[in-house]
């Protein structure tokens, strides 16, 4: 029986979890902590480092730092740009947390939308590799059938760029309606 890649990164997949609500302590943390928490969750990305959290503080991509110490909702948004970053510049991740601390974030705290994100994710890795595995079995994903299987790295390298363009255009949109409703009140 030939070797099916996806057949085995969909359990290591589903080994690995993103951080909980309920691992974020509700007490505040020191940058250490904070880097602790977030990195040991992180095995497979690059670190997260003091100077990238400077810098998401210096460029108002997160709420305002008092004193030396972070809330669990900043912890939550540093997580939240930690996660979106390979997918979306800081310029779109600070407009899409601008727009969602815009409409109200009483009624939809952050933690909320983020416990919700968690139970999604849990149900699309299920689905990625489903679809991977009807479209691509046997010889495409077998890494010793060469051409076969550089096809489909092509292939799943576009279903990246596709979503990454998808995000982009969502971003887009909602800077456009936002232009939109402010014209029209004006």
């Amino acid at each position: 029986m030939k070797r099916n890649i996806f057949e085995e990164m969909q359990e290591t997949f589903k080994a690995e979890k993103l951080l909980s609500v309920a691992e974020i302590p509700n007490i505040d943390l020191y940058m250490d902590q904070l880097l602790t928490l977030i990195n040991s969750k992180s095995v497979k990305k690059a670190p997260l480092t003091k100077t990238m959290v400077n810098n998401y503080s210096k460029e108002k991509i997160i709420t305002p730092v008092k004193g030396k110490k972070y809330t669990k909702e900043q912890i939550l948004q540093i997580y939240m740009v930690f996660l979106m970053k390979s997918t979306l510049s800081m310029v779109e991740i600070k407009e899409a947390l601008s727009n969602f601390y815009a409409e109200g974030s009483e009624t939809q705290p952050l933690e909320k939308v983020y416990a919700r994100f968690l139970e999604m994710a849990e149900g699309d890795i299920g689905e990625v590799f489903t679809l991977l595995q009807n479209k691509f079995s046997g010889p495409a994903a077998d890494p010793e059938n060469r051409q076969e299987f550089f096809l489909t790295l092509m292939n799943v390298c576009g279903y990246s760029w596709l979503f990454q363009e998808i995000a982009q255009r969502m971003i887009r949109e909602m800077i456009a309606d936002r232009e939109t409703e402010t014209k029209t009140e004006a």
